[in-house]
């Protein structure tokens, strides 16, 4: 008990817990905002088609989604400054098991924050009016094509794919920055009890080897 107690209490001293909330939070409101883009799209039904040609109406999609895009970025940011960007600057760590489990967690951060983050844009793009009309006006004569419907909703879950292994590289880097401390607190304490033994057997050797002077 007194051991797990110390472990949390040094993670509460490495870790701070603002950190992943905050970053919570921002993963949180960019799968919110994905779903709202998703939920506001352009659909079928709302494209009218007078005199052949499709016109498509105005839709917050578009918007929604780059503002998806930068919670998501603010996100990714956050969990980069708490890790330090993993020796980029700050503490350093040591070649752990844990801290290179954080570290393969933090890359596979980065990476799917990078195929949410451009998935973001590109839907935005495509669920543009403008885009829709330029590329489709005239072409389609049964129907009038509105792109991909489910990636913002496929976005969505990627932003949350995304945020919880930005979480999972931090709370392992913490684990590993604290058995780090924890080890060197321990060595450093076996050192100084040495060293206590060592002085307060010298004063018992000066007792003996007076009588003999």
């Amino acid at each position: 008990m007194v051991r797990r107690n110390s472990f949390w209490a040094s993670f509460k001293h490495f870790g701070n817990i603002w950190f992943p909330l905050i970053a919570l939070l921002f993963g949180a409101l960019a799968m919110a905002f994905s779903l709202i883009a998703y939920a506001k799209r352009i659909k079928a039904k709302d494209v009218t088609k007078p005199y052949g040609l499709c016109v498509y109406p105005s839709s917050p999609s578009p918007g929604l989604g780059i503002v998806a895009a930068l919670f998501l970025l603010v996100e990714q940011i956050v969990i980069s400054a708490a890790t330090f960007c993993f020796c980029c600057c700050g503490q350093r760590c040591t070649a752990r098991c844990t801290t290179i489990i954080a570290l393969l967690f933090f890359i596979g951060s980065w990476l799917t924050f990078l195929i949410t983050f451009s998935g973001l844009i590109y839907t935005a793009i495509l669920n543009n009016s403008d885009f829709l009309a330029v590329s489709y006006n005239g072409e389609n004569i049964d129907s009038c094509n509105v792109g991909n419907e489910n990636l913002f909703l496929g976005a969505a879950y990627w932003c949350i794919i995304s945020t919880i292994v930005g979480l999972i590289a931090y709370i392992f880097w913490v684990c590993g920055i604290v058995k780090i401390h924890n080890d060197r607190s321990r060595a450093q304490a076996i050192t100084d009890h040495e060293q206590g033994v060592v002085a307060m057997g010298e004063p018992q050797n000066n007792q003996m080897q007076q009588p003999n002077e």
